[in-house]
């Protein structure tokens, strides 16, 4: 973000430097500090709440590695003072000036192609193709509470069109699905405007529905009519050691709620055996892939996944990145 902007970030924060000594208890005539014990901060706050007096009666001193030595300040302050005698850093304007312009993104050895960055206009659709552990519910989140953007998630009138927690379209089969999609994809005025899934997954709900659209296909068409497509990448191995910590947590609680079938019935008996390596070699085979790009196939009318997400995906984030990617969001956002 620094270099992003031109500025240059100054790191004074207290975990790099000592905590501080012993502070003593505050003394006033009212409640005399009579206690002798060096206590952390939660045992004198425990010993305040107990007593019911603010000094308490056994804490005659804290320590709390929160919070820094007088010394820690000076050194914070001679930091940014340092920062401020420096000559001024150049504008944003200027040093985007000087910046060399990203190379071309290459295809393979005969074809190169660019990454064009076109605005996202929250006046018109996002679908919002929600890859399992790759910070989706954080981003869905943040996208579905901007000013204007409405979640099909809500009990809107004449219903709501996805699942409260994101996973499906509402509905049985997955031709029943992609229909009721099908409505909202080509609609001009929309109850809704956002939606985010993680099934269908994205090569499916775009050969069922690209065909339906506007001639000029996902880019060409106005954004009220056809969808704005936006997702996440993340790692394979790292997302699915996420996914494998997620649902062991997930099923090992009690009480399990509303995920107890899941977990009873399917999840538990094919990998609940933690301590066989079978186990976790068996997950893997089964959810270790890279699941942004595994549905845009062939079969699926998108012969080169890479292409389709370059040219006809408007935003895709990296989960390893993910503040970077919010800022690259912001950035194509048509807000004017």
């Amino acid at each position: 973000m620094a270099r992003t902007i031109g500025a240059e970030v100054v790191d004074a924060s207290y975990g790099h430097i000592s905590p501080s000594p012993p502070i003593p208890i505050d003394q006033c005539s009212s409640c005399p500090a009579k206690g002798t014990k060096l206590c952390s901060s939660p045992e004198a706050r425990t010993d305040g709440i107990r007593s019911g007096k603010l000094c308490g009666v056994v804490c005659g001193r804290v320590v709390d590695p929160y919070y820094p030595d007088d010394a820690a300040h000076a050194y914070a302050a001679q930091m940014v003072l340092q920062t401020l005698r420096r000559p001024a850093l150049e504008t944003l304007e200027d040093s985007l000036a000087h910046t060399a312009p990203a190379p071309p993104t290459v295809l393979d050895q005969g074809s190169v192609l660019e990454r064009r960055l076109e605005p996202i206009s929250l006046s018109g659709k996002l679908f919002h193709s929600h890859v399992h552990k790759a910070s989706g519910t954080t981003f869905l989140s943040y996208v579905a509470g901007l000013e204007g953007v409405v979640d099909c998630a809500l009990d809107v009138p004449g219903g709501r069109l996805v699942k409260v927690d994101h996973t499906q379209i509402e509905g049985v089969s997955l031709k029943d699905k992609v229909a009721k999609l099908g409505k909202w994809w080509t609609e001009p005025a929309p109850r809704c405007t956002f939606v985010s899934v993680e099934e269908p997954e994205l090569g499916v709900v775009y050969s069922q529905l690209a065909p339906k659209a506007a001639p000029d296909g996902a880019r060409g068409a106005t954004p009220n009519t056809t969808p704005q497509l936006i997702t996440f990448v993340r790692h394979p191995f790292d997302r699915c050691r996420s996914h494998w910590k997620y649902e062991q947590s997930l099923c090992h609680r009690s009480p399990l709620g509303f995920h107890a079938e899941y977990c009873n019935r399917y999840f538990l008996p094919k990998y609940g055996d933690v301590q066989n390596p079978a186990t976790h070699a068996a997950f893997a085979a089964a959810h270790c892939t890279e699941v942004t790009s595994r549905s845009l196939t062939a079969a699926n009318g998108i012969p080169d996944a890479r292409r389709f997400l370059l040219q006809t995906v408007k935003f895709v984030g990296i989960t390893e990145h993910f503040l970077e990617s919010v800022c690259l969001f912001l950035y194509q956002l048509d807000l004017q």
